[in-house]
């Protein structure tokens, strides 16, 4: 009976191997722990928190949160995909609050499904805010996703 047990486990070897077992095939474990990356100015504080690596076709979540560091007249976030993905909410991410405080925040959670292609892909977001009497100011925020 040795003959079966031989070709059970060249049978799940191949398995994991041909169904892009990561250690396996010698590639590193993609980092499931969500990273924060921030921008700030004078006016506010913008932060989203996601995954960097996901796998192709993968959903995942974003969060943000846009901190007025004085009041403002308009509080904005708006959050663009990459090409090739998609959003798995409804609603686009975005949204904007008039006559805010200092200390008063946006935040916003979606899901996004990555695409089919391999490679590095910026995740965007703007940030707009107004002051009374003064023109907008935008703040950018990119966050790069690798997609194996």
């Amino acid at each position: 009976m040795r003959f079966p047990t031989r070709l059970a486990v060249l049978l799940v070897l191949s398995t994991l191997a041909l169904g892009g077992c990561d250690v396996l095939n010698g590639a590193k474990p993609l980092s499931t722990t969500p990273k924060t990356q921030s921008a700030e100015n004078d006016v506010v504080s913008y932060v989203r928190t996601t995954v960097v690596e996901i796998r192709r076709g993968s959903v995942f979540k974003v969060h943000v949160e846009v901190v007025a560091k004085e009041d403002l007249e308009l509080l904005a976030v708006s959050e663009t995909v990459p090409e090739g993905f998609s959003l798995e909410d409804s609603a686009p991410p975005t949204k904007f609050l008039t006559n805010v405080a200092a200390g008063e925040k946006i935040e916003l959670d979606y899901r996004v499904k990555a695409g089919k292609k391999k490679g590095s892909f910026p995740l965007t977001g703007f940030a707009r805010a107004k002051l009374a009497g003064e023109d907008s100011v935008q703040l950018e925020l990119v966050s790069p996703l690798k997609v194996r």
